[in-house]
């Protein structure tokens, strides 16, 4: 089964997507262990559901999450996860893009992600299977978005950052003992 070339695109920035949340996972297992050692050495207690450090803390893992991304985008247009499926971030014209383009990429995505898990959560009276078709439902809008209504086939947070994901081509295959092969070699 073969899919369209843009389909092909939307699917390997879905596939980055999951290996950038485990990756973003590990991540967030280092923070939240400074972030309790840190509690530790206020003599605040190791308990991050109290509420009053809860808010603090999940801000902190928003924050954390923020950096990764925007510090990888910044430089190279590339997490690892987007490197290895061979995805890069740049300006809608081309190019890198900068501090201000990559926190509204990030800020839009996150407010899309966080606004569809608060409407999955907010009505008590639905029962959870209920609130997990919702979940997916606000999910799949954004890929509605780029596979039904942009015409460049774009997330909506690269529409909103004037950004887009482009597949960078495959290097060329160099076989041993080809002509180009030998003239690298010193």
């Amino acid at each position: 089964m073969t899919f369209p070339l843009e389909f092909r695109r939307i699917l390997r920035q879905l596939a980055g997507l999951f290996y950038d949340a485990l990756l973003l996972l590990a991540v967030w297992m280092v923070a939240s262990f400074l972030f309790v050692a840190g509690l530790h050495l206020a003599h605040l207690g190791p308990n991050t559901q109290s509420p009053h450090i809860k808010p603090f803390f999940q801000a902190y893992l928003l924050l954390v999450a923020g950096a990764y991304f925007t510090w990888f985008w910044q430089h190279g247009g590339q997490t690892p996860a987007m490197r290895a499926w061979r995805l890069r971030v740049e300006r809608r014209e081309g190019g890198s893009i900068g501090f201000a383009r990559a926190w509204i990429r990030f800020a839009s995505a996150a407010a899309l992600a966080l606004g569809g898990l608060g409407l999955a959560w907010a009505p008590p009276h639905l029962s959870l299977l209920w609130r997990l078709l919702l979940l997916c439902a606000v999910g799949g809008f954004g890929v509605a978005w780029a596979v039904l209504l942009d015409p460049d086939r774009q997330f909506l947070q690269d529409r909103l950052a004037r950004t887009r994901v482009v597949v960078d081509p495959r290097p060329p295959k160099v076989r041993p003992g080809s002509p180009v092969a030998e003239s690298d070699t010193p």
